[in-house]
């Protein structure tokens, strides 16, 4: 009687750490595809098809059985990622042009502009009146049926909902920051708001990020010093 209950125990940890990995790696399932709290990853560059594996988010994570030493050390690393400082992309918003409807500037990632940004005037953090004051703040994933799939800014002294979502002029925004391709600092107005959207969700899908807030313009690039020749000695010819 042992001996079934030890081979019925086995076989049924081969089934799970076969539907683990099945799961991991293998084909999407239709249960992955419905499940809300499974995200089906796409490749962009392979015209819409799913490229093989699923993200599981975090509340999802946290339901997983982690009896299995592979699964509970493949969870530890995950978690750890995630929580590592270092490895949270930052962002650099500068402000460029403080006028007196409107603050216009451009949003920065590893050195280079991705976008321009559109906000309410500069002031005392008056709600609705004034943008928020510059600092580091974590910008985490928000969705809602009016703005889905965009971040919030958090942690915003005596501010909430002060969002990163598409717009073209500063009546679009109680606070939050519009973000587009193109701009025209004449007419206080930014252009081309959904691409600019869709760039930051390819650059950083579903993951938070930290925005730094700067008044004034991005540093002007170190010129790179051009080296002296050095001199070459011309040969004497020999005395013939």
């Amino acid at each position: 009687m042992n001996v079934k209950r030890t081979n019925c125990y086995l076989f049924s940890r081969a089934i799970f750490l076969v539907m683990a990995i099945f799961v991991s790696f293998g084909p999407i399932s239709v249960a992955a595809q419905t499940d809300p709290f499974v995200v089906v990853t796409e490749d962009p560059e392979l015209s819409g098809e799913l490229n093989g594996y699923v993200e599981f988010e975090p509340a999802c994570i946290a339901d997983l059985g982690l009896e299995d030493p592979l699964l509970a050390t493949q969870y530890a690393e995950l978690m750890a990622a995630l929580g590592d400082p270092e490895k949270i992309p930052v962002v650099y918003l500068y402000r460029t042009t403080c006028k007196k409807d409107c603050t216009m500037g451009e949003l920065w990632y590893e050195g280079q502009r991705q976008c321009y940004t559109l906000e309410l005037p500069q002031g005392n953090n008056t709600p609705r009146t004034h943008c928020i004051p510059s600092g580091s703040y974590m910008c985490e994933q928000y969705s809602s049926k009016k703005f889905p799939e965009v971040w919030e800014v958090t942690n915003v002294e005596d501010r909430t909902k002060i969002l990163i979502h598409k717009g073209n002029f500063v009546s679009q925004t109680l606070g939050c920051i519009l973000i587009g391709l193109g701009i025209n600092p004449d007419e206080n107005r930014i252009t081309d708001s959904a691409k600019a959207l869709e760039l930051l969700r390819k650059l950083f899908k579903r993951c938070k990020f930290k925005i730094v807030i700067v008044d004034g313009p991005p540093p002007t690039p170190t010129p790179t010093p051009t080296p002296t020749p050095t001199p070459t000695k011309k040969k004497r010819r020999a005395a013939s």
